[in-house]
């Protein structure tokens, strides 16, 4: 239907006897009469004749382009106006008749006038905003998808108007209207998805608020918008976003939108790099890093190309995360900030091991290039540098006893090390006597990825000539002590732990057979609890504990055929442990 088509059926939709249809429902309204003049109708039956004409003429206003719209309006505007005011006066009334059609209703008003190069009146904004605000606090949950969905026409119509005109409210009240029927249609989401059987049907849903939260993103991020929006506003919003990308990403919903789009990305990007590096306490510094980690998990560092700039984000996200896991270790052991600071390194150090494993990752696969220059690998390699040597020089003078604080430091020192340590360089020096102490007085399993590495490229003569070889047995010893407790084996996810404490006693035995004695006790205690645990009650963890038990089995059995010591006593639990394993 071109333009001429839909003006034509304007006319004929809303004049009538020379008169505009609005002032002559209002005037019906007030007094009609049936044709033997006797019975009089109500107010809402009039309006109820008269609702469908007007709802086919906003129908056809949304298929007109920009300039048709402006002169359709110019012409029946004053009509459509008195009307829907009148109609939206008294929401709660109609929308006993049929919530879904109102609702959909006032999408179409919301759609036409945001477009409008000339505002609509004061008093049609105030009735679509109350209109609006009942609806999306009274809807039921089978029309959820119709309160998203009119949620992001009325924001981008408000957007529209307050660009113009604040009219009778601010856009500080506005958001933080968007804000709380956000929150709580999103509760009611919550709650419906908690059975597995709607969860595809909220599938649109899902898109849609993606779409909502991305318009005002946008919108309230925008240049010039400083002076309009108070900053706790902003910062409401941008938590509020955070914490929807994590739960997406968290429970695996890789439909959303949010990443996608080069412009959307550049834009929460920003958001983040702006909370981790503002000194305002009302920023979200550890939500923006964990949250910044959650996408790097998720995506991968693929996402960072599809922002502004293609190699840009990995340097300045590694380089931020170098300057502030600096920062968060110069102030030693004040916890005085609680758990954002353990968030806080917890993030840091999730992100520079991304760094690493993503560079690990192109040098394993020489057959893909890496989209880096060498100016971009160089500024990587020295932020990893510099926080390796940072970590060093906070061990060597801290306490290094369990924790979560001391694990997560210890863990990301011992990738490090593992990686890019150089032990001709100066500041090795330093690298070297905190892997010393961490031997001596650390029980962090986490260490032995560093342990398999330096016994991996360093001769033992140098080992000897370091005074290690003491500390590396003792360290092991006490290792798989620690791996051999019930206790530990009930965590989840410790296999890369297992792995590489195989793999460094493999190592280790090579050069020092002599000394392996507590080393295989410990070994054999893991394998009779796993046996244990696997010939139990069946458990949900039997896959991971099977692997397990394959690691330790098999390095066990390596250890004691190069050092020709078969323990006879053990033989009866080995012998159940590989026959288990053969039956999987």
């Amino acid at each position: 239907m071109d333009a001429a088509e839909i003006y034509e059926k304007l006319d004929v939709l809303l004049v009538c006897d020379g008169n505009d249809a609005a002032t002559a429902a209002t005037a019906a309204a007030t007094d009609a009469v049936d044709q033997e003049g006797t019975t009089k109708l109500s107010s809402s039956q009039v309006i109820a004749y008269e609702h469908e004409r007007f709802l086919v003429a906003w129908v056809l206003l949304t298929r007109l382009s920009q300039e048709h719209l402006d002169e359709a309006w110019g012409k029946h505007g004053n009509s459509l106006s008195i009307f829907v005011t009148h109609l939206l006066s008294d929401i709660e009334k109609i929308c006993r008749t049929d919530m879904l059609l109102y609702n959909c209703y006032i999408r179409l008003v919301a759609q036409v006038t945001a477009r409008l190069s000339t505002l609509p009146s004061e008093q049609l904004r105030i009735n679509l905003y109350k209109s609006w605000k009942y609806m999306s606090t009274n809807m039921h949950d089978d029309l959820l998808n119709s309160a998203v969905a009119l949620n992001i026409d009325i924001c981008n119509t408000f957007i529209a108007w307050m660009e113009q005109d604040a009219f009778s409210f601010s856009s500080e009240v506005s958001l933080s209207d968007l804000w709380d029927v956000q929150v709580k249609v999103s509760a009611k989401l919550i709650n419906l998805q908690q059975d597995d059987g709607t969860k595809k049907s909220m599938e649109s849903t899902e898109y849609a608020s993606d779409e909502l939260v991305t318009n005002i993103l946008l919108w309230i991020d925008r240049n010039g918008q400083e002076e309009s929006i108070s900053l706790d506003q902003k910062f409401g919003w941008h938590g509020w976003l955070m914490k929807y990308i994590g739960e997406n990403i968290s429970n695996r919903k890789k439909h959303s939108t949010l990443l996608r789009e080069p412009k959307e990305m550049h834009v929460i990007q920003n958001i983040m790099l702006a909370h981790v590096v503002s000194p305002d306490v009302r920023a979200h510094r550890a939500m923006a890093w964990q949250t910044i980690i959650q996408i790097i998990q998720g995506y991968g560092w693929s996402w960072s190309e599809k922002s502004a700039s293609n190699v840009a984000p990995i340097c300045t996200w590694c380089r931020l995360a170098c300057g502030e896991w600096k920062i968060q270790l110069e102030e030693e052991l004040n916890l005085s900030s609680g758990s954002n600071r353990i968030s806080i390194l917890d993030g840091c150090g999730r992100l520079m091991l991304s760094v690493v494993q993503y560079l690990v990752d192109f040098e394993e696969r020489p057959d893909k290039a890496i989209p880096l220059d060498s100016e971009g690998l160089l500024h990587l390699r020295q932020s990893l540098e510099e926080t390796l040597y940072t970590t060093s020089e906070y061990l060597i003078t801290s306490n290094v006893d369990t924790g979560i604080e001391p694990t997560v430091v210890i863990n990301l020192w011992s990738q490090l090390f593992s990686e890019i340590y150089l032990p001709n360089s100066e500041e090795g020096k330093n690298v070297v006597t905190c892997f010393r102490k961490l031997l001596m007085a650390s029980n962090d399993v986490t260490m032995m990825r560093a342990l398999a590495h330096f016994l991996t490229t360093t001769h033992p003569k140098e080992s000897n000539e370091h005074g290690l070889v003491d500390s590396i047995i003792a360290y092991t010893e006490r290792s798989w002590q620690t791996l051999a407790a019930p206790s530990w084996l009930s965590l989840c996810h410790q296999h890369e732990e297992i792995y590489w404490a195989c793999g460094a006693t493999e190592i280790l035995v090579d050069n020092q057979p002599e000394r392996i004695h507590k080393i295989t006790n410990s070994m054999q205690q893991a394998i009779r609890i796993l046996v244990e645990s696997l010939q139990s009650v069946p458990s949900k963890r039997t896959e991971e504990l099977l692997s397990y038990l394959r690691l330790v089995v098999e390095s066990y059995v390596t250890i004691i055929d190069q050092c020709h010591n078969t323990d006879l006593t053990f033989k009866d639990i080995l012998s159940r442990a590989i026959e288990i394993l053969k039956k999987d």
